[in-house]
């Protein structure tokens, strides 16, 4: 499979050119995939000024915006991957937080129809004891070393499991840009 990055966003250029392309040369694109990055850290949740988070703001994101900024995917009926993601806020975070945030994610992906896979940002981010980056660090998040169980023992089946999402905010994806992501 050749994966097709286009860092458009919103994800429809790139989302309409890849299905026109699909449709026109079949043979040429039948394994190419869209590869959408998603990105928690570089926008709405630390601006600039911005001195207190809570964990609901990217539970928001992965499990009510992050949907929609794939919806044009899912209707052109394009194959995608995540390519890039990461527990990742621009804040500290928990144990706790990290578990929730990375099942949301993973359950997610595992409920977008036409999704084949995610990438974590990094296996292994080399990095001084305590210091940051830990949460862009696969093998340091997951059991031995760090706080998370294997996926295998994570709730996958819907979209963020016990979660009402009927209290999310409205979100319109064509509005949302990479700096919100």
């Amino acid at each position: 499979a050749i994966l097709l990055n286009f860092m458009d966003s919103p994800r429809v250029e790139g989302a309409r050119w890849l299905a026109m392309m699909r449709v026109r040369d079949p043979d040429s694109f039948e394994n190419v995939v869209y590869d959408a990055h998603i990105y928690h850290s570089y926008g709405d949740d630390n601006k600039m000024g911005a001195d207190e988070w809570h964990g609901d703001m990217d539970s928001c994101k992965t499990c009510c915006r992050d949907p929609l900024t794939l919806a044009e995917l899912v209707e052109a009926k394009l194959p995608i991957v995540v390519g890039e993601y990461s527990l990742n806020t621009g804040f500290a975070g928990s144990p706790d937080f990290y578990l929730q945030f990375m099942q949301q994610q993973l359950s997610a992906w595992a409920n977008i129809p036409g999704m084949i896979g995610s990438f974590f940002w990094n296996f292994l981010v080399l990095r001084q004891p305590g210091s940051w980056y830990k949460e862009m660090s696969l093998l340091q998040l997951f059991a031995p070393q760090g706080p998370l169980p294997p996926v295998s023992q994570m709730n996958l089946s819907s979209l963020c499991p016990g979660m009402d999402l009927t209290r999310c905010p409205q979100y319109d994806p064509e509005a949302v840009t990479g700096k919100d992501e």
